[in-house]
């Protein structure tokens, strides 16, 4: 290529300087009338700029030869697809200690694990089809893929009913689901969507007929839908419903794909340093590995913690931003962090 371009310039050269040469033959090159009342008055000096123009182009694709068309963009899902890396997907019901397995896996060597990226953001729980589900998990792992780590993803309840298109899509995937007992649940439950005044397993318009409760949109499209038979449902109930939901799904997708999906108990994991070991060995981990749990409470005061969240969410328009803000990653004043490392996680306040 580099020599069919030179030869092109050097033949580009001397046909001009052939058609310009003054002999005694050709007084006038061209034809060209020197005179300035001439037909021709003009014609010369126009003549040798496009000459110029038209070699410095061809000195510059000369100089810097294209680049092959494989070649993409480094921010680009296609570049950033290189065998061996892994995107995590974490699944749990909420309350259960999704953010302290994301800040466990984020503090490992070239790894990128966001906890409720963007929140909700593209990933709503509705009854949109199958195909629309399967566009909307693909634009997630695209935005994984774009981070600059061998292992990367997110963890947020609401990757449920995107599992299944993700690792059709993708033979990369793992899925890390976490489960924290019922009991200990429903009541996290009860405190913090009681904090809230807020039920979101239901509908806006059914909503509007529970006078106890508000409307979130920021958590309303995030959770499941029921019908239930009281017309002013608790909150332990609605969870409790939803728990049973949830994890009958997640069990479906250990018996379906039992090399790809794992599921921990939320103390245990958090705790027990061969259960760690086994995790990372699953993601494919690097060393070396980080063994400290270090927990980024949530604000004791929910309707602070929905403020925050919403901030977050305004904050950055790239998802794939790997300056993206997200909560999980801040430590503001009124946030506890703690490590757990030596101590029953159960007595902690990492998940309340």
């Amino acid at each position: 290529e580099h020599t069919a371009t030179s030869a092109a310039r050097h033949s580009l050269r001397c046909s001009a300087m052939s058609l310009y040469a003054r002999t005694p033959q050709n007084p006038h090159p061209a034809g060209i009338s020197h005179s300035t009342t001439g037909k021709y008055a003009g014609a010369l000096p126009l003549f040798w700029l496009s000459v110029f123009f038209t070699l410095t182009a061809v000195s510059t694709a000369d100089a810097v030869p294209s680049l092959p068309t494989s070649t993409r963009p480094s921010g680009s899902p296609e570049a950033s697809s290189f065998a061996g890396r892994t995107i995590v997907i974490g699944i749990g019901s909420g309350r259960c200690g999704t953010l302290s397995l994301a800040n466990l896996l984020d503090n490992q060597p070239r790894t990128r694990v966001t906890h409720e990226h963007d929140p909700c953001k593209g990933l709503h729980w509705d009854n949109a089809t199958q195909s629309v589900y399967r566009q909307r998990a693909q634009a997630r792992i695209n935005s994984y893929l774009r981070r600059n780590a061998k292992v990367v993803g997110d963890i947020a309840l609401w990757n449920l009913p995107y599992v299944e298109h993700m690792l059709a899509l993708n033979d990369r995937v793992r899925v890390v689901a976490l489960k924290r007992p019922k009991d200990d649940t429903v009541k996290s439950f009860e405190r913090w969507f009681g904090g809230l005044r807020h039920f979101p397993w239901v509908t806006v318009a059914e909503r509007d007929h529970m006078p106890d409760y508000q409307h979130l949109t920021l958590y309303d499209v995030c959770y499941p839908k029921y019908q239930f038979e009281a017309e002013q449902p608790t909150i332990a109930e609605g969870a409790s419903v939803y728990y049973d939901d949830y994890y009958a799904q997640v069990d479906g997708l250990l018996g379906k794909y039992p090399d790809r999906v794992r599921m921990y108990d939320s103390y245990d994991i958090l705790n027990r340093r061969d259960l760690m070991e086994d995790l990372f060995n699953f993601l494919s981990i690097p060393e070396p590995r980080d063994y400290k749990t270090v927990t980024v409470g949530h604000p004791t005061d929910p309707q602070a913690a929905h403020q925050e969240m919403e901030k977050a969410r305004h904050r950055a328009k790239d998802p794939a931003s790997p300056r993206y803000p997200h909560h999980a990653r801040r430590r503001p004043q009124q946030y506890t962090t703690r490590s757990f490392s030596n101590r029953p996680y159960r007595q902690a306040i990492g998940f309340s």
